[in-house]
């Protein structure tokens, strides 16, 4: 069966071609994911949560913190993501619900904020902004 890691390259598919067009870009961006899932599933609430859901709320949240000069309209990005994943069977409502147990996991994890693991994959704040406190991940 395919694993979240595989769902996590489909869905980064589907994100506009200006990422794409970017290799380093978009290895940065699915390092970031599949390093979000594979957080996620060393707990067990995740563990019967389907691949393809956990993938797409980990992308959904590797989204957040993106500066705004690459990806200028970040809302209409998730907007667009989960409507595709719609089309695919998946409840977008339920993804949402994934992202946020996600986030309060990686929260508890990293207790002081999420900058530590945009510094991680992106040390010198070419991709993540870098703020003490982000807004958007806490």
């Amino acid at each position: 069966p395919l694993s979240p890691q595989d769902f996590s390259i489909l869905y980064i598919l589907q994100l506009p071609e200006e990422i794409k067009a970017i290799p380093d870009l978009l290895r940065l961006f699915l390092e970031f994911s599949n390093y979000i899932v594979e957080v996620a599933l060393q707990y067990n609430e995740f563990k019967h949560i389907k691949a393809s859901e956990i993938a797409c709320a980990a992308t959904l949240l590797s989204l957040q913190g993106i500066k705004s000069s690459i990806i200028p309209s970040q809302g209409q990005v998730r907007y667009t993501l989960l409507k595709n994943v719609e089309s695919l069977n998946i409840s977008s409502v339920k993804i949402v619900s994934i992202e946020s147990l996600m986030m309060t996991k990686l929260r508890r994890q990293f207790s002081d904020n999420l900058e530590e693991i945009h510094r991680n994959f992106d040390p010198c704040g070419i991709v993540y902004e870098t703020f003490s406190d982000p807004p958007s991940l806490l």
